[in-house]
């Protein structure tokens, strides 16, 4: 078992405000992520703790959307001697739906990753928007994602689509965090306009 000596969310930069998410989603909260991934011990350390949670579910790769998620899918993969896939954003859907954004895996990633069970990793997961669509591009590809697993879990935004689809969710640190649809986001009634962060 590997413990961390510095909590992952130490190490994030977090904002008060008002901001739109990839989701669709509006939060009064941002997690600056990527500041996180120079602390490069403390990431190792907390995907070990990742891995001996995944271990259990008797996966055969790993996979994480770019670029966080895959920096944690690799060490991850590396730690259990495992395959590691990453998938990326591809075609943006229509603009103000939620889950607007799809990722995807490469030809030749699909390939290799058939009939293959997977853990779908990443840095942060609230919505789940990177979750989702990585998931989806793994069945397509006809592998088997079994369990969702994050450094850190912001809410349980992601709890509905992760039971859906019968996965298992494990994660390092959990922290409190408010989703809200935009019709009934209370920042927005105050006339608030959010900010969109940058991917």
């Amino acid at each position: 078992m590997v413990k961390n000596s510095v909590s992952i969310s130490a190490l994030v930069q977090i904002t008060k405000g008002h901001f739109a998410l990839e989701s669709g989603y509006h939060a009064d909260t941002w997690f600056d992520l990527d500041g996180l991934m120079s602390h490069a011990r403390q990431v190792q350390e907390s995907a070990h703790q990742l891995a001996d949670k995944l271990v259990t579910y008797n996966i055969e790769a790993v996979c994480g959307p770019l670029f966080g998620g895959a920096i944690v899918a690799q060490n991850i993969a590396s730690f259990l001697d495992l395959p590691y896939f990453f998938t990326e954003r591809c075609v943006r859907k229509v603009p103000g739906a939620l889950f607007p954004v799809d990722y995807c895996l490469s030809k030749s990633q699909q390939s290799r990753v058939r009939g293959k069970s997977v853990a779908v990793v990443d840095d942060a997961v609230s919505a789940g928007s990177a979750i989702r669509g990585t998931v989806r591009a793994l069945q397509a590809a006809g592998a088997r994602p079994v369990v969702v697993g994050a450094l850190l879990l912001l809410g349980d935004g992601s709890a509905s689509f992760v039971a859906s689809h019968g996965l298992g969710m494990e994660f390092v640190e959990k922290l409190d965090f408010r989703l809200w649809l935009p019709t009934s986001c209370p920042l927005c009634a105050g006339q608030s306009k959010p900010t969109v962060p940058e991917p």
